[in-house]
């Protein structure tokens, strides 16, 4: 009986040589991991399995189960150790099913056969396909919901045994469509022309053969195939020297030779500077002889190819002829296709326009271990190899000339060895093998940029280099300084280096050149002497050093480098009067980013110079909280107190508060709660004073943690709910992520999990948009903590291992260690009780070296409750009674009561039912006291500990 089904075909590929590397036993055991995982994938999309062999063949009743099956089974390949990969084929169309008898069944028979042209057919398509890619037929994809995937067309197919051409197209997850097939012995592309379909291969080009594989690339190549697929006919590859215009250009030339029956033509302009010498070099590439008339005799061939393209290479010195070549052609062939490569936009009317960036950092990577093992093994046998390289061509910014002249160094000069010595870039990444031509350096490719510059688009360039990160147009304004003489008008300088593909717009109102092009820049002001040099970056100093960061956002931090660069530059030549300034402007900016050893870093050597009085007292005050920030809370304090002195002497209200607020800080850090009140309340009258609204919210919200951890909860959440107003208020974005943060904190404290849950996922949306780091950490690792609580480890682990990046990059131990100490109890919670003592031991280690004696009782009562489930009763009475008296001694009576009801359960394990007794009491008192609710963690504690008891008491009774 036929019926229609959705047949869907997958192989594994190189199983054989896979087999031959890991031996018959391992092979073996991946086999059985990777069937158990296909037949599950079965079952949850309603697949049935007719075949088996390196793969399956599978039968849906429903196309798009089919669809999904094989997105899933593709990205579940890459979760097994090693990873595999599988080439897929998904048809649509009648089969014949018939079931074969039980005896034969018994025998070992399949129970079930498919016949019909629809079995070959799938096995052909899936045949076509690499590894990583589902290949599906006309009929499959018309039936397909194609939301949030690609399904880009792959041309028409002659397959052995199939009668008419099949249209093949791609199934994948948006963005991640693969290269079209390549010819094979039963299958090959072809085209209609006229009226015949003839192999695509034959159709006319004069394409230059590649070399070496061409590697990457993917989303450019269906981008540009989106942007010449419609009514486009002239598109310009736009893009920096070495980015890779030519081979991407061929490449796209080469995938779609079956689209152009007239042929694909490929032109090198790169040697040619005048109307002649386009016009030669086109002539050249269509194999036609000119006469008297070259411009006349060219644009009669290309009307006469018909649907044809042509590919104009390296445009960039003859834009002036534009016009006159490119111009004719487009009005005189309108079936033809033009694709340009340029450094510089063309301006011309129906041009569009393709900006090529580099590499996106795993095509990249890719590139560079592909060049690279040609010559040696692979650079990617080991993790540290590959982060060795994922470093060294991020910093040749992912421009495919650059990688593959580092990767060809790897013969003699190992990748790290490579990495140490890029800041001889234009030394190591220069051609050994004889080649001569403008791509023979990294050098010589920025070379012909420079020698089209005009002498006031090189003097720009070349002081724009002191900029690192990136510009604002008002920046680069105050910087460079123009030669008098003529009408010039930055901006357009500017635009003009911007088509030239030497500067890059990269948003509305920011500019920055690539780091290779930085430094190329560089060498160009140092040749115009040193003078020039320190006067560039003396202005640099001076406008950034003029700047406020103090309510910096998430468009300010882009400063960072220049801030940061601007304070460098200042010690080095001795100028107290930029460097004071600029190590306060970058101190705001890195308590949001971090590091902040990079902040107590520069600080401290500004201190070093001459400064007046109220200036020393500002950087006294930022080296206290940096030195805090990296756990140094001894020489905070003495830097705390001279900074307060000496802004008592100034007389400088707002300075005095905001070195009040930072020992308020350092206060709570030590656990002088009394204290730690009184300077946040001094410095609170001080803010509403002088109206300084940062300062409120940073004094307000200090209040609101020294209540917290005395555990008055109510008082806490009316400051909390006071920072927010003001905030709100004001445009505060870093306030508001801590205010909502913190009374997430409240509220998960009292039992309110829904709603603290909804806080803490706001407050990580409302830090990033601020761009602070600090609290977007601090904020993942409290929505970490309540998803474990709510037993969703999954959601648990991904938001604290974010944390934890988080608090590792910005330098900040105290958040690393409370990170930890999360992470410990979701090992915890899955039996992994040597992983988790092994987080708490971390968490406790830093934070005895940070001397944070609240957080050591917090982890030492974790680390004990561990130890008492594994039965080591000793050790955990010790960890739980140092614990607790840490605790009483810092005042935090919430943590207490967590540390008591953990000792609790302790003592009751161990038998002593009056101690565990007596330590519930004390927790249940402070819980009401409190007002926490059940559904908290110390809520959950308590009641956890009582089921105990009246567990034992049912024993007791029986």
């Amino acid at each position: 009986m036929s019926e229609n089904a959705a047949l869907l075909q997958i192989d594994i590929v190189d199983s054989t040589k896979l087999s031959e590397a890991l031996g018959d036993e391992a092979m073996s055991a991946l086999w059985t991991e990777h069937d158990r995982m296909a037949r599950d994938l079965m079952r949850e999309w309603r697949g049935r399995e007719i075949d088996k062999s390196d793969g399956f063949l599978l039968m849906f009743s429903n196309v798009n189960d089919a669809a999904n099956y094989a997105l899933c089974y593709h990205r579940q390949l890459a979760t097994l150790r090693p990873a595999l990969l599988a080439r897929a084929g998904l048809h649509l169309g009648p089969v014949v099913l018939r079931e074969t008898p039980r005896g034969d069944v018994a025998l070992g028979a399949k129970p079930l056969e498919i016949d019909g042209t629809a079995k070959p057919l799938v096995s052909r398509v899936m045949a076509l396909a690499a590894g990583g890619q589902t290949l599906i037929t006309r009929a499959a994809k018309e039936s397909i919901d194609a939301a949030g995937r690609d399904t880009p067309s792959h041309g028409h197919w002659r397959m052995k045994g199939i009668e008419e051409p099949v249209h093949i197209y791609e199934l994948a997850e948006a963005g991640n469509a693969l290269l079209p097939p390549v010819d094979c012995e039963k299958a090959y592309c072809v085209v209609q022309s006229g009226g015949l379909w003839v192999p695509r291969r034959e159709v006319a080009n004069n394409l230059p053969a590649p070399r070496d594989p061409f590697i990457g690339r993917r989303r450019v190549l269906r981008r540009l195939t989106a942007e010449l697929g419609g009514t486009n006919r002239l598109t310009s590859i736009v893009g920096t020297a070495g980015v890779g215009k030519t081979r991407l250009a061929i490449q796209w030339g080469r995938s779609c030779i079956g689209d152009f029956a007239g042929g694909v033509w490929f032109c090198d302009l790169s040697q040619v500077r005048s109307l002649d010498g386009i016009h030669f070099a086109v002539s050249r590439a269509l194999d036609v002889p000119l006469g008297r008339e070259p411009a006349h005799q060219l644009r009669d061939a290309i009307v006469g190819r018909g649907r044809c393209l042509v590919i104009l290479d390296n445009f960039e010195q003859v834009v002036s002829h534009a016009a006159a070549t490119l111009g004719t052609w487009l009005d005189a062939a309108p079936l033809s296709t033009f694709l340009v490569t340029t450094r510089e936009v063309l301006s011309l009317p129906g041009e569009t326009v393709f900006h090529l960036d580099p590499m996106e950092i795993g095509e990249a990577i890719e590139l560079f271990a592909e060049r690279a093992s040609a010559i040696e093994q692979s650079v990617l046998a080991t993790a540290d190899n590959r982060r060795t390289v994922e470093q060294l061509v991020r910093l040749l910014d992912g421009l495919p000339l650059a990688i593959e002249l580092a990767a060809a160094r790897t013969r003699v000069v190992s990748p790290k060895a490579l990495l140490m010595r890029m800041g001889e870039r234009f030394k190591l990444l220069s051609s050994r093998g004889g080649r001569v031509d403008r791509q023979a350096t990294l050098k010589a490719a920025f070379d012909w940029s420079w020698d089209l510059l005009t002498a006031i688009e090189r003097t720009t360039l070349a002081q724009a280099s002191v900029f690192i990160g990136g510009f604002r147009l008002e920046a680069v304004e105050a910087l460079v300084l123009l030669p008098g003489g003529g009408d010039f008008w930055l901006p357009d300088v500017i635009h003009s280096l911007v088509d030239k593909s030497l500067i890059r717009h990269v948003s509305e109102d920011r500019f920055d050149l690539l780091e290779s092009l930085r430094e190329y820049a560089g060498d160009q002001l140092r040749a115009y002497g040193s003078e020039a040099v320190v006067e560039a970056e003396r202005r640099h100093g001076s406008y950034f050093a003029s700047q406020s960061f103090e309510n910096a956002g998430l468009g300010t931090l882009a400063e960072v480098g220049n801030v940061v660069a601007s304070c460098r530059r200042a010690v080095a030549r001795s100028d107290p009067e930029t460097s004071a300034p600029a190590v306060i402007n970058a101190w705001e900016l890195l308590q949001m980013r971090g590091p902040y050893v990079l902040g107590l870093e520069l600080v401290q050597a500004v201190l070093q110079m001459e400064l007046p009085p109220l200036a020393r007292a500002k950087l006294l005050t930022i080296q206290g909280r940096a030195l805090l920030m990296c756990g140094q809370g001894s020489g905070a304090r003495e830097a705390l107190v001279s900074a307060l002195a000496g802004a008592k002497n100034t007389g400088d209200s707002a300075l005095i508060g905001r070195t009040l607020a930072a020992v308020g800080e350092l206060d709570v850090f030590e656990a002088r709660m009394d204290d730690a009140k009184i300077n946040y309340t001094h410095a609170l009258e001080i803010s509403r004073a002088i109206g300084h609204v940062a300062l409120e919210c940073a004094t307000l919200n200090g209040l609101g943690i020294v209540n917290n951890n005395l555990g008055l909860l109510s008082e806490a959440r009316v400051n909390f709910e006071a920072v927010l107003t003001v905030a709100r208020r004001t445009g505060q974005l870093r306030w508001e992520s801590a205010a909502v943060g913190n009374l997430g904190q409240v509220l998960a404290h009292v039992g309110l999990a829904d709603e603290a849950l909804a806080m803490f996922s706001l407050a990580v949306d409302t830090a990033l948009r601020a761009g602070d780091r600090l609290w977007e950490g601090n904020m993942l690792c409290n929505l970490g903590l309540l998803l474990h609580e709510r037993s969703d480890e999954v959601g648990a682990s991904a938001n604290l291992e974010r944390a934890l990046v988080i608090s590792r990059e910005l330098g900040y131990p105290r958040l690393e260690s409370v990170v930890l100490c999360n992470l410990g109890l979701v090992r915890e919670s899955r039996c992994e009780f040597d992983l988790a003592q092994e987080a708490y031991e971390a968490a406790l280690a830093i934070a005895r070296r940070r001397d944070d004696r609240r957080c050591e009782g917090q982890f030492l009562g974790y680390l004990g409750l561990l130890h008492a489930r594994c039965g080591r009763y000793g050790i955990a009475r010790i960890c739980l009674h140092d614990g607790e008296q840490i605790l009483r001694d810092v005042r935090d009576r919430i943590s207490l009561a967590i540390v008591l009801c953990a000792r609790a359960e302790a003592e009751l394990a161990n038998g002593d039912s009056v101690l565990a007794t007596r330590s519930l009491e004390e927790a249940d008192d402070i819980a009401a006291a409190a007002g926490i609710e059940a559904t908290s963690e110390l809520g959950a504690s308590i009641r956890k500990v009582k089921g105990l008891f009246a567990v034992g008491a049912t024993a007791a009774n029986l």
